[in-house]
């Protein structure tokens, strides 16, 4: 299955092992983000340092393990939508390259952003969702 993947699920997956990890690594998943996600992560490295407990080379090779797991998209891939996707995102412009990022590869985005849900254009699942969804498979 294809998804584009939030932040918030690459670093719950860097700050803790469990099912949200597992999902990342399946190989039932493609994964795809776009390219201004490995700024957003190590732009918070300290603070996500500290809530994991890791120190710079733990968690430089964690997020290096879990971006192999996600194709990175130059913005001059779904740059065409991003206008549409600011029309989406008029509350949340934070979610602007990952709505043009879904709406570019028509498919839906994976999140534990609740807010990001709301967005009616775009399918979204929860970790939660994603499980079912590939358990009743």
């Amino acid at each position: 299955m294809d998804l584009v993947v939030d932040t918030n699920i690459l670093v719950a997956a860097l700050l803790k092992a469990g099912t949200t990890r597992n999902l990342l690594f399946s190989s039932l998943l493609n994964l795809y983000a776009p390219e201004h996600i490995t700024s957003e992560i190590t732009k918070y490295k300290s603070e996500f340092m500290e809530k994991g407990d890791l120190d710079n080379s733990s968690f430089a090779a964690a997020l290096s393990a879990i971006l192999s797991q996600v194709y990175i998209m130059p913005k001059s891939e779904f740059s065409g939508k991003l206008d549409e996707a600011r029309k989406i995102c008029l509350k949340h412009p934070e979610d602007v390259p990952f709505v043009a990022l879904t709406i570019r590869l028509r498919i839906p985005v994976w999140t534990h952003d609740k807010e990001f849900s709301k967005h009616k254009e775009i399918k979204t699942f929860s970790t939660k969702e994603l499980l079912e969804m590939l358990r009743s498979r």
